[in-house]
């Protein structure tokens, strides 16, 4: 074989790891895009169950999940008012507040808009998965984060929930478009 050979065949050999690569990848998008529309079929179901729950202090409520990342910020859930770009946060004065489980430099925390904010103390954001949840109880009004089967933080007594807020999963929540 001469060096000219050699060479044509390393091309070939590189034309073949691009294509396998290049299929690899179009699998993985089109699995990647399976799984999402999987998840929002999944996140429908949840939230058409929960539509019915109230966070304005009539019932107690308890809201479990596992979760597992390294983002430090984000939503998890919140209880408020839908806009094309996410879920809108604005005050609802006397008719009522929007409500958010999310995520603030690692740790757990519970808003409820106008009216205060507690926060967990342990960093999620670890890579590691963990249980988290809201808690009501209505006999001491007050809403806990449980974190990996602990109470981590209590307080926030239940206020009205306002006449149009939605239950959403993991949408952006903000005051206004991005």
């Amino acid at each position: 074989m001469t060096t000219e050979d050699i060479a044509e065949v390393e091309v070939q050999k590189q034309e073949e790891e691009m294509v396998e690569k290049k299929i690899a990848s179009d699998e993985s998008a089109a699995n990647a895009q399976k799984a999402k529309n999987a998840l929002n079929s999944y996140y429908r179901t949840i939230v058409k169950k929960l539509q019915p729950v109230k966070f304005d202090g009539s019932q107690d409520l308890q809201i479990l999940a596992k979760i597992k990342t390294t983002a430090p910020n984000g939503t998890l859930f919140a209880h408020a008012f839908p806009a094309k770009w996410g879920a809108k946060w604005e005050s609802g004065g006397s008719q009522g507040q929007a409500k958010m489980l999310f995520l603030r430099n690692g740790r757990l925390s519970f808003d409820i808009g106008w009216v205060g904010v507690v926060t967990g103390t342990t960093n999620l954001a670890d890579g590691k998965p963990h249980k988290i949840g809201l808690r009501y109880t209505k006999a001491e009004n007050k809403f806990s984060l449980v974190v990996d089967g602990n109470v981590e933080a209590s307080g926030l007594h239940a206020v009205q929930d306002r006449v149009g807020a939605e239950f959403m999963i993991g949408l952006s929540v903000g005051h206004s478009a991005r």
